[in-house]
């Protein structure tokens, strides 16, 4: 997951599922324009390798083409994250709350459980 919060979410399912929840919840947003931002940008790349491969007159208007494309997509992707991805710091910011203010769950060992009886 972009930015590790992958990490993240596995460290509050630990201590308490539904505070993982909410926290993948928040981040679902900023994630998913992440993801998406990526596959499109392989997209990109491999286009641009594959036309290395070919030589033709035809090819240059549509290289510039695609650089071009590839601008918009990068401004896009970047207005995207500013006005509907999580803030990164303020996600921080409410994992560590998260984090200071849960406790682990701890599980009775069934072997130890029994033998207590």
């Amino acid at each position: 997951m972009p930015k590790s919060q992958g990490p993240f979410i596995r460290n509050l399912a630990i201590r308490d599922p539904g505070a993982a929840r909410n926290f993948a919840e928040a981040a679902s947003t900023g994630l998913a324009i992440e993801l998406a931002y990526a596959l499109t940008k392989s997209a990109f790349d491999v286009v641009q390798a594959s036309l290395g491969a070919v030589d033709s007159p035809y090819l240059t208007p549509f290289a510039t083409k695609l650089a071009t494309r590839r601008q918009e997509v990068r401004a896009e992707y970047r207005d995207l994250l500013s006005q509907k991805g999580a803030n990164a710091a303020q996600l921080m910011r409410n994992y560590q709350v998260l984090i200071d203010n849960t406790r682990p769950v701890r599980y009775i060992e069934f072997n130890a459980a029994v033998a207590d009886k």
